[in-house]
């Protein structure tokens, strides 16, 4: 292979089953995917109304990523939201979101500046 060719591999998968214990199997479906050969997987659960996540992330690189997504969601993903026939979050919703996401932490220190 070039050297233009990828030097690491992931996977990708996803967990629907309403009723289920979709953090359990998502779990076990990362776990198994790290003893593939994988270095490390994340998890972020959803019911589609909230999205679960850990509060102190250790690994710094994973976590600031992992916020600024969700930031980035909240915001200029937002704009998306018609195209995809999804219904914008209400104002109060991003609010909420920001100031959770204000808290989130990178092995103890804070990856975005509170807010006003």
């Amino acid at each position: 292979m070039g050297a233009e060719s990828p030097k690491e591999e992931c996977g990708l998968f996803g967990v629907w089953a309403p009723g289920d214990e979709v953090a359990r199997l998502t779990y076990f479906g990362l776990f198994a995917q790290q003893h593939r050969g994988q270095e490390s997987a994340g998890i972020a659960v959803s019911d589609g109304t909230n999205i679960l996540v850990y509060k102190d992330q250790p690994d710094a690189a994973k976590g600031e990523a992992l916020v600024r997504f969700l930031w980035w969601a909240i915001h200029d993903g937002q704009k998306l939201a018609a195209a995809l026939d999804y219904a914008p979050l209400p104002a109060a919703a991003v609010r909420k979101v920001e100031q959770t996401l204000t808290k989130l932490t990178v092995q103890g220190k804070r990856v975005l500046a509170t807010s006003k």
